[in-house]
């Protein structure tokens, strides 16, 4: 088996009709979980994944456009064709795999993404980074997904975090074009304010940028210079904020509907996002920079 350590042991041939969230007893809205129009089922292949048998050879996966992130990814909530990996494959005609994971962290989808890239060196990798407070620990020889509490996390933590994840996988894409999206309610950016008070301190000049927005906004030059002091936290939002502003990346997004589950979202947010992907391909395809 080609990529044999990407699975998912505890849904490998599930079929049923609730995950996670999505029931009855934990949804966010029970009135909505009644209304919800459409049935939702899960069957999961013999890797774990909510999607069809994967391809068996090399030449096919490297066409196939590989889709990795949380349960944004595997859709939960959703009828399988209202998830943005089906609508993406619908609309590009091309076979796309999804590697999405139930609570997956940043962490995870990195080491997925790392492990597809050395191996199989696919044309595209899309992936959909999770929140930045899971984490991932290696118990008695098995990855076990977890989340730091979030009362007693440094915010610059987050930013490290995604940071250390992003560059993993950007050090091993060697030819292949990966687009970096963002879920709904990736709250890094609005630690990043709150942080950059404390930065600020109360000593600052009245003129002083107030916000991480203002200070982004200020002429190069001078962010050059403040860049010199060597501030890792300052040093480390910026480099952040190149990354969401590079022309691979999807900045996070408001969602246009939901799914059974109250939380995730469905067809129409789906949809809108898959059209973001499309044109972001389209642009990486014509663009002379890549």
């Amino acid at each position: 088996m080609i990529l044999p350590k990407i699975s998912n042991s505890s849904k490998i041939n599930l079929r049923a009709k609730f995950s996670g969230i999505d029931s009855y007893s934990h949804c966010l809205d029970k009135k909505h979980f009644k209304s919800f129009p459409y049935e939702v089922d899960y069957h999961y292949n013999s890797r774990g994944f909510r999607d069809r048998e994967w391809p068996n050879s090399l030449d096919e996966l490297k066409e196939s456009i590989w889709c990795i992130g949380d349960s944004f990814t595997v859709g939960i909530g959703s009828p399988i064709n209202h998830t943005w990996v089906h609508q993406l494959e619908f609309k590009t005609k091309k076979r796309c795999i999804n590697v999405g994971l139930d609570g997956a962290s940043n962490f995870w989808i990195a080491r997925q993404a790392t492990d597809i890239l050395t191996t199989i060196n696919p044309k595209i990798i899309i992936l959909h980074w999770s929140y930045s407070h899971r984490i991932e620990k290696l118990v008695n020889g098995s990855y076990v997904q977890e989340q730091y509490d979030l009362t007693k996390l440094d915010t610059e933590l987050y930013v490290q975090n995604f940071i250390s994840c992003y560059n993993k996988v950007e050090e091993n894409k060697s030819l292949t074009t990966v687009i970096h999206s963002f879920i709904p309610f990736w709250h890094v950016l609005e630690f990043l304010d709150k942080e950059w008070s404390k930065l600020r301190g109360s000593t600052w000049p009245v003129s002083a940028p107030k916000s991480l927005a203002d200070y982004l906004s200020l002429p190069n030059w001078i962010l050059e210079e403040l860049k010199s002091f060597n501030n890792t936290s300052i040093n480390e939002y910026f480099l952040l904020e190149s990354i969401l502003n590079h022309h691979r990346s999807i900045r996070n997004f408001e969602p246009l509907d939901y799914a059974r589950d109250g939380h995730h979202y469905d067809i129409k947010t789906a949809d809108y996002f898959s059209n973001l992907l499309i044109d972001k391909l389209r642009f990486i395809s014509s663009s002379a920079a890549i």
